[in-house]
């Protein structure tokens, strides 16, 4: 495969597919920042076969792969390609969209030998209403640098890789940077859970909401989730992914206020494993 040096170097392998006048599939939508910062750390590689470009970003143990593609004809010629010259690498892709829509290239992957790996739901939530700012103030902060990597530790200990595309310390700074992390600690020392969100317009992205396993039922996820609100009231629309399987996740979500979505992410891994 071929490293990726730059943005404008994605943005021509987009345009040389667009080019083609023969449809557009993809899975892989250019966040600049993040993209960025993959690029920098080398983390990002490529290949043309036929009308289908792939690229990978480098993960501990697996790959993510991205197709950009003309249609589900190219991407069922052009995949079996790919995945036969890297039998020995385990690659993580995501199917995104209604299931109607995405049922074709669900198929092309589990023919080439992809298992589900777990599913995901989108939930959203619409602003319009001031957000409820009682909560305990004075144990919910904004993240500093020290305490971001703290909350990167945590993601890495009880998050899963495969299944919420966990980031980079190089990514948190950035959030810490843009004051995107909250943390509570009722000793200024340990972080008992976090909020992390982006802002996009007028759409906030939550992208994880986590209470430490120590700390739980002493309303910190309540906390922090109303500093969420407060904090990103601007926006008209909230957006959340949650595993499909985890009910009372879902149901926590629904509680404040988050409905679930026609819109749904199938993680598909080329090994026959599964979310526990």
């Amino acid at each position: 495969m071929t490293q990726i040096n730059s943005i404008a170097q994605i943005q021509g392998l987009i345009s040389k597919v667009k080019e083609r006048k023969k449809g557009y599939l993809t899975n892989f939508f250019l966040d600049m920042a993040k993209t960025s910062i993959w690029i920098n750390l080398g983390l990002l590689e490529f290949e043309e076969i036929g009308e289908t470009v792939f690229i990978c970003r480098k993960n501990e143990g697996f790959n993510h792969l991205f197709i950009v593609t003309t249609s589900i004809a190219a991407l069922a010629n052009d995949l079996p390609c790919f995945i036969s010259k890297r039998k020995e690498v385990i690659y993580v892709t995501d199917i995104v969209g209604k299931l109607a829509d995405i049922s074709a290239v669900y198929d092309v992957f589990v023919c080439n030998n992809f298992f589900q790996y777990t599913s995901l739901v989108r939930m959203s939530r619409i602003v319009n209403e001031p957000a409820d700012e009682a909560f305990n103030k004075s144990c919910v902060f904004i993240a500093d640098r020290e305490k971001g990597v703290e909350v990167y530790k945590q993601l890495h200990e009880y998050f899963d890789a495969c299944a919420e595309q966990l980031p980079l310390i190089e990514e948190i700074n950035a959030w810490v940077e843009a004051n995107r992390v909250i943390i509570y600690s009722d000793d200024a020392k340990t972080v008992q859970g976090f909020v992390i969100y982006e802002l996009t317009g007028q759409t906030s992205y939550l992208r994880y909401w986590f209470v430490h396993p120590d700390h739980r039922e002493k309303k910190i996820g309540s906390a922090l989730l109303r500093k969420y609100f407060a904090d990103s009231r601007g926006a008209k629309r909230q957006l959340f992914w949650v595993i499909e399987t985890n009910s009372n996740a879902i149901k926590r979500y629904e509680y404040y206020g988050f409905r679930q979505e026609a819109l749904f992410d199938k993680i598909m891994v080329n090994k026959d494993i599964r979310h526990i």
